[in-house]
């Protein structure tokens, strides 16, 4: 008995610590969006969820996997299987939902890239980063940077900085 009254008493400890650091945090007028986070999010997006924009910006390639479309840069029509958000180099990109980090990499089209577990099958993938600040199996909430709007890749050198912004679904 004696040990289960203790363990009651850290939780609480733990809960009001908790309570009081963020409570400090929105009282100094910080961020907190902006720091990733270090609670187990459960994925859970749906069909029904909404998701953020990674970053403010004019859409510079919408989505299109039924028509091509043109990509300046490559002087050639292709489908876009993601949509490009523009943005100025150095812009702080968001996780567009609550998601763990499922892998960090990189390739040739996109550069460097965050794929996100949104749950329930769901993924997300951004690109055209720098200076990534989540790593893989981390938790992040909707809001979290993940890092920064790099150069464009060479696919996208015309069409200007950018994130490239994926949803996948199975």
């Amino acid at each position: 008995m004696k040990d289960k009254v203790v363990q009651v008493i850290l939780l609480l400890c733990f809960v009001l610590c908790t309570t009081v650091a963020i409570a400090a945090v929105y009282k100094n007028g910080q961020d907190s969006t902006k720091e990733p986070s270090t609670d187990v999010v459960i994925p859970n997006f749906s069909a029904e969820s909404r998701l953020a924009w990674p970053i403010q910006g004019n859409i510079l390639m919408g989505f299109s996997m039924d028509t091509t479309v043109y990509y300046s840069t490559l002087k050639q029509y292709k489908v876009s299987p993601a949509v490009l958000i523009q943005g100025e180099v150095g812009t702080g990109v968001a996780a567009p939902a609550d998601a763990q980090i499922v892998s960090i990499g990189s390739n040739e089209e996109i550069g460097n890239y965050v794929m996100l577990n949104l749950g329930n099958g769901y993924q997300a993938k951004i690109g055209n980063l720098k200076d990534i600040t989540v790593q893989e199996g981390q938790f992040v909430r909707q809001g979290n940077i993940l890092g920064a709007i790099s150069d464009p890749s060479a696919y996208y050198s015309v069409e200007g900085p950018n994130v490239y912004f994926q949803l996948l679904n199975g």
